[in-house]
């Protein structure tokens, strides 16, 4: 029996409600669930092989599928760990293009500062490692031992562009940005390099284009609560559903030799 450990934010939802109609599947495979939604993810950090929530706030807002999380948790009985979202994503470098453009960048607004192509990429490749996912990760790997596997929060859908916060996105898209946006993050998931972690891309079959996930993965999506009763609104262009959440659950499951 191998045992593996879950971690992530909202996102995790997606991956629980996946598991839970397919674990039939693995019937040699232990699997524990823990999240904290939204900020609170930030409480969470490894020391001395131990998983701690830091504040009290965090701790009572904990989703684990573990009967009553002790926490810290010891991490010596997990085999292989697993980190969903916690920052990892293409919002980070569309916060960058709100302010600074590169020279291959078509859509130039006279508010943005304009810098190299390799500046931009050096700064979408520090701006991700900053990510809670890379920096839980690597301490994971480092006082672990044992395989980790990051799985970066979902392209948005395209419905992303409608809201006002994005509007500078929507006119960037529009002037044939895209690609170059999403190659940045890309960049970054082909390059990283860490021993002991591996990162895993979006499922293709799940994308409309390079930046965004087709619609349908986003239909039905739910809150990360204990009863998962609640769905996300309808504008959500965040957060996917079980159906996503299997394509990526098989995929990190054949690759950690789970399957």
């Amino acid at each position: 029996m191998k045992n593996i450990l879950l971690l992530g934010d909202s996102h995790l939802a997606t991956i629980k409600l996946a598991y839970d109609a397919a674990h039939t599947n693995y019937p040699e495979t232990s699997v524990s669930f823990l999240g904290l939604r939204g900020k609170h993810i930030n409480a969470l950090n490894i020391h001395n092989g131990k998983l701690w929530v830091q504040n009290a706030a965090a701790r009572k807002m904990i989703f684990s599928n573990r009967a009553s999380p002790v926490i810290p948790l010891d991490l010596a009985e997990f085999d292989q760990f697993a980190l969903f979202g916690m920052g990892l994503n293409v919002f980070r470098i569309v916060q960058m293009y709100k302010n600074y453009r590169s020279d291959e960048h078509r859509f130039q607004d006279e508010q943005a500062f304009v810098v190299s192509r390799e500046c931009f990429g050096r700064a979408s490749d520090g701006y991700l490692r900053m990510s809670k996912a890379v920096r839980l990760g690597e301490l994971l790997a480092t006082q672990l031992r044992k395989p980790v596997f990051l799985c970066p929060q979902p392209m948005p859908t395209k419905s992303l562009l409608q809201g006002e916060e994005f509007s500078h996105l929507s006119l960037g898209v529009k002037a044939g940005d895209e690609d170059s946006l999403a190659r940045s993050f890309q960049d970054f998931a082909t390059t990283y390099k860490f021993e002991n972690i591996e990162l895993l891309p979006q499922p293709p079959e799940t994308l409309h284009s390079s930046m965004f996930t087709q619609e349908v993965f986003s239909h039905g999506s739910v809150r990360l609560t204990k009863e998962f009763d609640r769905t996300h609104p309808g504008d959500d262009h965040a957060h996917m559903n079980a159906a996503y959440g299997a394509l990526v659950l098989k995929n990190l499951f054949a690759r950690a030799g789970l399957s």
